[in-house]
């Protein structure tokens, strides 16, 4: 997928080896790849950088976990693709993800199959509903009217 070459993930997972072996995997599929394994460092990461795509385990090894982390992304930028890759496949796990505005849920183990099925109608959906325009360090939403810096913050634009 040619898209996924121009686009910067942001990848959490906290078990170690997991982490390392998708990471390796994610940096042929992306453009570049930032990896963590727990909340401060993926908002850090998050607002520093800039992101296009974001994979998120739910269940972390402290006390924020991958629900906590896409409300926070939500609140920087509403627009970027979330998905969800984890072992939980609980019904009311699935129902809590539907629920926070997330745009895919991927059961671990990955394939690149899977995950190419995944994300294609997500990158279609994108490139069809957000008609943007990138100026410098600031891209502009057509559709939604708002304006992002190179950190995916929003700019808040008064008129």
């Amino acid at each position: 997928m040619q898209e996924l070459k121009k686009l910067n993930l942001l990848y959490v997972e906290d078990e170690l080896r997991t982490k390392d072996n998708y990471t390796k995997t994610f940096k042929i599929i992306f453009n570049q790849v930032f990896s963590t394994d727990n909340y401060n460092d993926a908002i850090n990461i998050f607002s520093t950088n800039s992101i296009d795509f974001v994979l998120l385990d739910i269940e972390l090894n402290n006390e924020k976990n991958g629900f906590d982390i896409a409300e926070k992304i939500r609140e920087f930028n509403p627009l970027i693709p979330i998905v969800f890759l984890t072992a939980l496949d609980h019904k009311d796990i699935l129902l809590k993800a539907i629920n926070s505005n997330i745009n895919g849920y991927i059961v671990k183990p990955l394939s690149i199959e899977k995950f190419i099925d995944i994300t294609k109608p997500i990158l279609k959906k994108i490139n069809l509903t957000q008609n943007f325009i990138t100026f410098r360090d600031f891209k502009y939403y057509f559709d939604t009217y708002e304006l992002f810096n190179k950190n995916n913050q929003l700019i808040k634009i008064i008129s």
